[in-house]
């Protein structure tokens, strides 16, 4: 698994740790690594026959953010698609919950609204830059964020 990424179990619950964007490498946001421990992470996650729940959240300095927010969708041989990722969480067979903290935007914007039930603490900040880019929040985040 991706060192970005960290994974327990306690007591049924699989929490699942991303790199933050003040410990992953800067402006890395949802790359080809950290969507492939992610992938492993999840897979490992609903595996297991005592899973109640699943817990995303970050480490310090909030979610992953990339330089360019269109880096987070470009596909990569060696990793999942977002919109993958985003599918997994939604269809999940038990409840996905993300903890938000940080600037939620790009990748993490639509994986944060593919998780069931989303608790952000009180200095998160929401931000689509797509829109600024001429494009669309994708991965599924605009239909997410519509039926919202």
């Amino acid at each position: 698994m991706a060192r970005r990424v960290k994974f327990q179990r306690r007591e049924g619950v699989a929490l699942i740790t991303l790199a933050g964007a003040a410990e992953g490498p800067r402006g890395a946001g949802f790359d080809a690594e950290l969507r492939a421990g992610l992938a492993q992470a999840l897979e490992g996650a609903l595996r297991d026959p005592g899973l109640k729940a699943v817990v995303l959240r970050a480490g310090a300095g909030g979610w992953p953010q990339p330089e360019d927010p269109i880096a987070d969708y470009l596909p990569a041989p060696n990793a999942p698609d977002l919109a993958v990722l985003a599918e997994r969480l939604a269809h999940a067979p038990v409840p996905v919950v993300a903890v938000l903290s940080g600037v939620i935007a790009g990748g993490g914007l639509a994986l944060s609204q593919a998780a069931g039930l989303r608790l952000a603490l009180a200095s998160t900040r929401f931000f689509a830059p797509e829109f600024g880019l001429g494009t669309i929040p994708a991965a599924g985040a605009l239909v997410r964020l519509a039926r919202r």
